[in-house]
């Protein structure tokens, strides 16, 4: 059965249920125990103290830690004067608690994590800046070890830049201060963004982001991480629950949850895979829908928007610029051939199925390539064919 103690610091909050009630009403037939019930309520309303856990473990030693119980008829001044200074202790405890707790919660809900980048990652970026294909910008001084060439500067905007994107008037006034990179036909450009997020992004392709990320607020809802992207671009975003990290494109709005995923603006709509984490899609006529890694949607010009499996590895070797494989379909190897240049190949369809397994690197020229490919295969004679770009 619930002892006294409890019962009593239940009832003060309104907290008693039927049979607990009942108990307390018996209890407090007898005078000397209503009157020390009295006291208890008045000097625990009189000290302001409203915030305590109820549980019986908690409670009891907040009991014990009064000491002994008194007799209430023979030393109630000592009585109501400890149970005035527990109160007031416990009181400035929870306080601790409540605001050491909030604080520790506010540190860790806005903490950013930047993504932690595979060997894999800092191998490509080292291959592509020593193959000539792409230029760096980090947030930090790492550019001392790059070749002036390949450090990236970034270029100021303007409003005509942004007006076509699906932006508010907030939105704008926020990116107007930011700064543009873009890419040429032949060169990719691998961007750390302010908050540690690292940005893959192709060829023929641009990025507005902002040199500083809003931080996040005590109060009110937190503006939140915001860039715009044309072209294509593979995303590996820094956590931080408290800052929403947004993609503009002109067909809709990628809202990512902690993740990876690559991003394509080209052909006249909007592609979007997930590598991994979650990630929302949204286009200006339709609701937000959460893709699970492995998705892949699509929004097209008009706004509908569709969401089916995909093959997350081309976009993976897209972003690591190197694809380790074992028995992949010719169709399979030169679908990720065709997205690494930006070329349309083509190639004898009694091809298609058979198989092969090596590595194929993106930094290579695409004639080497598709040579190592006809040597794989066994066949001779000009089985692949370029045809010009098609991005």
């Amino acid at each position: 059965m619930m002892n006294i103690n409890s019962i009593i610091i239940k009832s003060i909050i309104d907290s008693l249920n039927a049979e607990e009630q009942r108990l307390l009403d018996e209890w407090l037939k007898t005078e000397s125990n209503k009157r020390m019930y009295n006291n208890i309520r008045s000097h625990f309303y009189d000290s302001g103290s409203y915030l305590f856990n109820t549980s019986d473990e908690d409670v009891d030693k907040a009991w014990a830690k009064i000491g002994k119980r008194a007799d209430s008829e023979r030393k109630p001044g000592k009585w109501v004067s400890m149970i005035r200074h527990t109160w007031r202790v416990a009181a400035a405890v929870v306080a601790f608690i409540i605001i050491g707790g909030g604080m520790m919660w506010y540190e860790d809900y806005t903490r950013t994590t930047p993504p932690v980048l595979s060997e894999d990652i800092t191998g490509a970026i080292r291959e592509s800046v020593k193959a000539d294909k792409a230029d760096i910008l980090l947030a930090t001084d790492k550019t001392a070890d790059i070749p002036s060439r390949h450090v990236i500067k970034p270029q100021p905007i303007s409003k005509e830049q942004i007006v076509e994107y699906q932006l508010d008037a907030e939105e704008v006034e926020r990116i107007l201060e930011s700064k543009m990179i873009e890419t040429q036909r032949a060169k990719e450009s691998w961007v750390q963004l302010d908050d540690g997020t690292m940005v893959h992004l192709g060829n023929n392709s641009r990025i507005i982001y902002p040199e500083r990320f809003p931080k996040a607020s005590l109060f009110g809802a937190s503006s939140p991480r915001e860039v715009i992207v044309e072209g294509e671009a593979y995303f590996m975003v820094a956590h931080d629950a408290s800052r929403q990290f947004i993609v503009h494109t002109r067909m809709g709005d990628i809202i990512d949850y902690g993740t990876e995923f690559y991003v394509s603006t080209k052909s006249n709509s909007t592609r979007v895979a997930l590598v991994s984490g979650k990630i929302g899609v949204k286009s200006a006529t339709t609701q937000e829908r959460i893709l699970q890694p492995g998705q892949e949607a699509s929004i097209a010009a008009g706004g509908s928007l569709s969401v089916a499996q995909s093959d997350i590895d081309r976009y993976v070797a897209w972003n690591t610029g190197k694809y380790a494989f074992h028995e992949a379909t010719v169709r399979k190897l030169i679908s990720i051939v065709s997205m690494w240049y930006g070329r349309e190949v083509q190639y004898d369809e009694s091809l298609a199925e058979r198989t092969v397994s090596g590595v194929l690197y993106k930094y290579a020229d695409i004639r080497q390539t598709l040579e190592s490919l006809s040597l794989a295969l066994g066949v001779e004679g000009k089985c692949f064919n370029v045809r010009n770009t098609k991005k």
